[in-house]
Parts: C-alpha cells; sequence; structure tokens
C-alpha cells in the first residue's frame, strides 16, 4: 500500500516500479541515450554537408563546424547522472518500506516486536492469572457461607433439642474451607489504557514524517534539480545546432547561384531537424519525468498523514481493536455488580460477633479488594 500510494504520487505510470532496482524509469532513460546517439550521428552528418558546399559557393561561404561532444557530452553526462539519482531515490524508498515501515510496529524499549498488540497481550495475560485467582476465591468464599450457615443450623436445631430434653447442650464442630490466599499480580502494562495504540500510531507517523524529510525529500529535490539542468542543456544544445545553420540564410551569393544556394540551404535545414528532432522528443520526456518528481516533492510533506489511516489499521486492526473495547467495557460492569454485591455483604457481616460471621466478614473484605484490583486492570483494556 504504502509502494502504491507513493507511486500514484507521481501521476505518471514511468514511475511504476520505482522501489524495484530494474524500474521503468530507467528503462526509459536508456531510450533517451539512445535517441541522443542518434542525434549525435545525426549531428555529424550535418558537419559533413556544412563543410561540404558545392564548388561555386566555396568563395562565398566559410566553414563551420559544430563540436558534437560539447553539445551532446553535457546532455549524455546528465542522463547517466539521472540513472544515478534514481538508483538512490530507489534505494531511500527500499529502505523506507524494508526499515522503517517495519519499525512502525516494533516497541524495543519493551521488547516488543508488534507494539500494540504484543502490550494488550501481556497486560491480559496478567488479567487472566487473576481472574483464576478470584473465581477461586469466590467459589471457595461460597462453600464457606453454606457451610457455616449448615454448621449454625446444626447448632442450633442441636441445643434446642438439648434444651428440651434438660441436658447441658453438647459442643459441635462443623467443618468449613479454609480461605484461599490469592497474591494478585500487578500489570505494568496499558498505563494508558487503550489510547496506547493512538499514541504508538501518532508518534510512527512523526517518526515516518522525519525519516521522509531526510531521506526521500532531499533525494527527489537533487532528481527534480538534475532534470531541470538537463532541460535547460537541451534547449541550448538545440538553438546551437539551429544557430549555426542560420548562419548561412543571410548570405549574398550572385542570383545566378541563387538556385544552388538555395538547395544546399533546405539540405542544411532538413539536417538540422534531424539532429533536432531526437533532442526535442528527449526534452518533452524529460519535461513530463520532471513535473512528476514536482508532484511527488509537493505531496510528500502531507504524504505520511494521508498514509495514517494505514497504518492505524496495520497497527491493530479497527474491528478487533473495538471489540476488545466493547468486551472490557461489559466486563467491568459486571465487575462493578460485583463490588455493590461484596460491599453489601461486608456491610450486612460488619455489626455481627460471631466468630464464623467475623471470618467470612474478612474473606469477603479481601475479595472485595481483589474485585477493584481486577476491575481497574480490566478498565485498562477500554478506551
Amino acid at each position: 500500500m504504502f509502494t502504491d500510494m507513493f507511486e500514484s504520487a507521481f501521476g505518471d505510470p514511468l514511475f511504476i516500479g520505482i522501489s524495484q532496482a530494474g524500474n521503468i524509469l530507467k528503462y526509459l532513460i536508456d531510450g533517451l541515450i539512445a535517441l541522443l546517439d542518434t542525434a549525435e550521428e545525426k549531428c555529424r552528418s550535418l558537419n559533413v554537408l556544412l563543410n561540404s558546399p558545392p564548388s561555386e559557393l566555396l568563395e562565398y561561404v566559410f566553414q563551420t563546424n559544430i563540436s558534437v561532444e560539447s553539445i551532446t557530452g553535457e546532455i549524455r553526462g546528465y542522463l547517466n547522472g539521472l540513472k544515478h539519482d534514481i538508483d538512490i531515490l530507489t534505494g531511500a524508498l527500499t529502505n523506507m518500506i524494508r526499515q522503517e515501515i517495519s519499525d512502525v510496529f516494533v516497541n524495543p524499549a519493551m521488547g516488543f516486536a508488534d507494539a500494540v498488540a504484543d502490550e494488550i497481550y501481556s497486560h491480559f495475560v496478567i488479567v487472566g492469572k487473576n481472574e483464576k485467582g478470584l473465581k477461586k476465591q469466590v467459589k471457595t468464599f461460597i462453600r464457606q457461607v453454606q457451610s457455616a450457615g449448615e454448621g449454625i443450623q446444626t447448632s442450633d436445631s442441636g441445643a434446642a433439642q438439648d434444651i428440651k430434653n434438660r441436658k447441658a447442650p453438647t459442643q459441635q464442630k462443623t467443618s468449613v474451607p479454609a480461605s484461599v490466599q490469592s497474591q494478585f499480580e500487578e500489570s505494568d502494562y496499558l498505563k494508558d489504557r487503550l489510547k496506547l495504540k493512538d499514541r504508538h500510531v501518532n508518534s510512527s507517523v512523526a517518526t515516518m514524517a522525519g525519516s521522509i524529510n531526510a531521506g526521500l525529500v532531499p533525494v527527489a529535490n537533487i532528481l527534480f534539480d538534475t532534470l531541470l539542468a538537463l532541460e535547460l542543456a537541451l534547449e541550448t544544445s538545440a538553438a546551437s545546432i539551429k544557430e549555426a545553420g542560420n548562419l548561412f540564410l543571410g548570405l549574398a551569393v550572385p542570383a545566378k547561384l541563387f538556385g544552388m544556394f538555395s538547395d544546399w540551404d533546405e539540405k542544411i535545414k532538413s539536417a538540422i531537424n534531424h539532429v533536432v528532432k531526437p533532442l526535442d522528443e528527449i526534452a518533452e520526456t524529460i519535461e513530463g519525468v520532471r513535473k512528476a518528481v514536482g508532484n511527488l516533492i509537493s505531496f510528500l510533506p502531507c504524504f505520511v498523514y494521508k498514509f495514517k489511516p494505514y497504518i492505524d489499521n496495520a497497527v491493530f486492526e479497527q474491528v478487533h481493536f473495538n471489540n476488545i473495547n466493547l468486551y472490557n467495557t461489559a466486563a467491568v460492569s459486571i465487575l462493578e455488580e460485583a463490588e455493590l454485591l461484596f460491599q453489601d455483604i461486608v456491610f450486612q457481616l460488619s455489626n455481627q460477633k460471631a466468630k464464623a460471621i467475623t471470618a467470612l466478614c474478612n474473606a469477603s473484605k479481601d475479595i472485595l479488594k481483589n474485585i477493584k484490583l481486577l476491575r481497574a486492570d480490566v478498565k485498562r483494556g477500554t478506551l
């Protein structure tokens, strides 16, 4: 997705596959170099024509020579430089895809390869352990209440029977399950609750924006400058070739030789056109490439922010993320009800003097404390 958005930012199909070493644009440059070779060949033919006028015109014209190397050498240098600049852009983009985008998911400080998902998972591993401990406590408490109730009922019935039989009450002992001591583990995760995701995404976007400014923008600017310089070199070369031919247009020759001069002049014009045509084709193509690179440069400052929704979804798929919030919100509600229940149990048992009731009250206080701890941890899994 990142590569597709980047390539579409140019607005030119030539840049499809720019992240690959053998991309279309480099093949295009090779084609432009072949056109330049054609222009060189035609330029040499023009030189021969300029320096070989008909013998009747020798005393009226002067020899001139177009320096083929000076005209095409600079252009060739720019074209070869373009291939180098494209390689640098490809390398920067490849690094962005392989390294920077991969780093979006990582939290090296906590040793997480998948920052958000791993932290949520680690938190709820602890929550799961604490939940099991709480369930065990509650089940034990239920058995304790049942056993204590049965014991009280048995003692009461026995005492009533002894009184009826005019006997001293006999001491009866009831077996009650021992309380479960559950030490809850504290979680160091999700300190910002599920805002963790937004914080991580925003941090990743800011980091990517910095990487783009440092790694891609300078390379794109260099490429743009090279293309602009190449355009100017092509314009200058075409103008100098035309100027060399125009030197002959104003020559004064006798009327009797005018027809001969006109024929030679037409040959020169035709030869000039054959030289300039491939140069114009190169210039037209380079102008299109330059505009495409200009589009990219204009788009880069906002590129990462347009890419943010994809980062957000890649960090943690939004539907599943919302489900985590919903499930934990429901769990918090259940725990709040359980908390209210045990607050009431503690209140009801607090004023009783019987030792069994006091023991149950202490057990319920311990459970209430753990319910509050679990509710706080589960609440971290909400927005």
